[in-house]
């Protein structure tokens, strides 16, 4: 869900693709990402004119702004005190406007941006690797056979967890579990999931329950 949450946003407005694009983000609301510090770098694979597929890369930023080292404010009351909102980004072939972003941002430890700026080049770098490498599958069989092959993978990866789910008797597991705190206070909160079998499928559910307990 990491990569393909946002860029199934991008695609769902219609975004322009074009041969040459490199797009940045992070915004976990705009683009349905984890968090700030999770940066996503996707590139689009054209054939004969054709857009046949993309490349992708996650960068976890160590400090990517806001009013905390990390962009970890357990204070903040809205996300813009976290950092640095990216909802789509286009960036250009020589980089311009991820080095506008990192060079403008309210970053903790300057030095750490820097790192964070070589290893972003590096994540663009990476797609490009993947698009050739998805260029030479194409040219080598065709675009129809490299979709079957990506689908078959996925499929049979689907079939083999559905074979394991049906070795497990059917019904509902639950668990509760606490995490110690949520940084502001000591008070531990409570964490309930409950779990159903049925054939070869699962279904977690986590109730909205989750409150600060006095004790465990």
């Amino acid at each position: 869900m990491t990569m393909s949450a946002p860029l199934q946003h991008l695609e769902a407005r219609q975004f322009p693709w074009e041969p040459g694009d490199v797009v940045i983000l992070n915004d976990p609301y705009d683009c349905p990402g984890q968090h700030l510090p999770d940066v996503m770098i996707y590139r689009p694979m054209f054939h004969r004119g054709k857009r046949i597929g993309f490349t992708g890369a996650v960068a976890h930023m160590i400090d990517f702004g806001g009013g905390a080292p990390g962009s970890y404010l357990a204070t903040a009351t809205e996300i813009f005190q976290e950092g640095l909102r990216l909802p789509g980004v286009e960036d250009s072939a020589r980089g311009e406007t991820e080095h506008r972003c990192v060079r403008h941002r309210a970053v903790e430890r300057p030095r750490t941006g820097e790192n964070d700026r070589r290893h972003h080049r590096n994540d663009r770098v990476h797609t490009g690797v993947g698009e050739q490498v998805l260029r030479e599958l194409v040219t080598r069989y065709d675009v129809a056979t490299v979709r079957r092959g990506m689908a078959e993978i996925q499929n049979g990866s689907a079939r083999l967890l559905r074979t394991r789910v049906k070795e497990l008797a059917a019904g509902t597991y639950r668990a509760v579990d606490f995490v110690d705190d949520d940084g502001i206070t000591d008070d531990p909160i409570r964490l309930e999931l409950a779990l159903t079998v049925k054939r070869d499928s699962v279904v977690a559910d986590l109730p909205v329950r989750h409150r600060r307990c006095v004790g465990r």
